[in-house]
């Protein structure tokens, strides 16, 4: 087996599509999480960092549970999920925090990844690294970090980062929510046969990720997390229009549209909301699908919309009318001759008619129908 590798065979090339494709499924499996499995490779970790194995492997049904669990074992404090604080927050810095990072966490990364990777650099020629990493690691990571890891971190770091100082957040490593990073070595391994003393500190780690989500370091503990039980995806983005976009085995969800996170009123009950909740959404996006589930048209009309233009389409037998909101951005409102569908699609504000909103909506390929009702 090489301990270097300076090109990539015609056959080894042929086999990334492949490479993508498994780690890709790994990365959005939904299958119940192996905590026996993984718990092994969590000690393996350990034990590869020098570091003196946990006492305790929690088991929870969500990252989430798992930071919230995480929190109450490492504070010790029995009224923790009533007094999760400032205090708490003390707590966990000072206590077991800088433990941590120190000991822990910062070890077995060091063992399992930094290491590996210098090691990468050094044995693997820099082509053959960066064709490796575009195509295998980047493609990857689009796919399940980017789209779900990442937004599985914002929700759990929103929930619990203001109370504990971010140190939960600062000691997990994301299983199977970081794919390509495996991805990227197991294929120097197993397809280049690669061949490193290091190897063995990544594949523990490796039976962490092909066996659950996140696990969360701690000097005496860890906590493991399931997979989610659903996941619902839309060209690569996570979106349900009808339900939640993640859902795990212990309750927790998320919420998305087009790959934006939003709350359930937004997916569930878009009519009940207000105004006043619509006008104060600080996030732009947000406030886009807001007004879209809310329906364009309720929301012109009940916002006091002026009528900019008004036509009759003789084409489709059907009335138009080019609208400015109060935020100053024109639409064109229609109806659909077959479903009688209402719809607002956004024109440029320098657009006076109805009819050169027609023309430029139909030199516009990349225009999107953002409300109907």
């Amino acid at each position: 087996m090489p301990s270097r590798i300076d090109r990539l065979t015609d056959a080894q090339l042929d086999r990334i599509p492949e490479w993508v494709a498994k780690w890709t499924a790994i990365g959005l499996s939904t299958e119940p999480a192996d905590f026996d499995a993984a718990a092994v490779g969590v000690r393996r970790c350990y034990r590869a960092a020098e570091l003196p194995e946990p006492g305790i492997v929690l088991r929870l049904g969500s990252p989430l549970g798992a930071a919230i669990a995480w929190i109450m074992l490492a504070t010790r404090d029995s009224q923790v999920a009533s007094q999760v604080g400032t205090q708490v927050g003390s707590q966990v810095d000072s206590q077991v925090g800088s433990q941590v990072r120190k000991q822990v966490y910062s070890q077995v990364g060091s063992q399992v990844e930094s290491q590996v990777e210098s090691q990468v650099g050094s044995q693997v020629e820099s082509q053959v690294e960066s064709q490796v990493g575009g195509q295998v690691y980047s493609q990857v990571r689009k796919q399940v970090h980017s789209q779900v890891g990442g937004q599985v971190y914002s929700q759990v770091r929103k929930q619990v980062h203001s109370q504990v100082g971010g140190q939960v957040l600062r000691s997990y490593r994301g299983g199977n929510l970081w794919a390509s990073w495996y991805a990227y070595v197991s294929f120097f391994r197993d397809v280049c046969h690669w061949d490193d003393r290091l190897l063995e500190a990544f594949a523990a780690d490796e039976q962490h990720a092909l066996n659950a989500s996140w696990c969360i370091y701690g000097d005496r503990f860890a906590a493991l997390a399931d997979r989610p039980a659903e996941l619902h995806l839309q060209e690569g983005r996570l979106h349900n229009e009808a339900g939640p976009s993640i859902t795990w085995r212990d309750g927790w969800q998320l919420w998305h549209i087009d790959g934006v996170a939003v709350d359930e009123q937004i997916v569930i009950r878009p009519e009940t909301q207000t105004l006043d909740q619509i006008h104060g959404e600080e996030n732009a996006e947000v406030q886009r699908l807001r007004i879209d589930r809310y329906g364009w048209p309720r929301y012109l009309a009940e916002t006091g919309a002026t009528v900019v233009d008004k036509q009759r389409n003789d084409v489709d037998g059907t009335r138009e009318a080019l609208m400015e909101a109060r935020d100053g951005q024109r639409r064109l409102v229609c109806s659909c001759p077959s479903t009688a569908k209402v719809f607002a699609m956004h024109v440029p504000r320098e657009i006076t008619s109805c009819e050169q909103a027609q023309q430029w909506l139909g030199g516009n390929r990349n225009v999107s129908i953002i409300g109907a009702s």
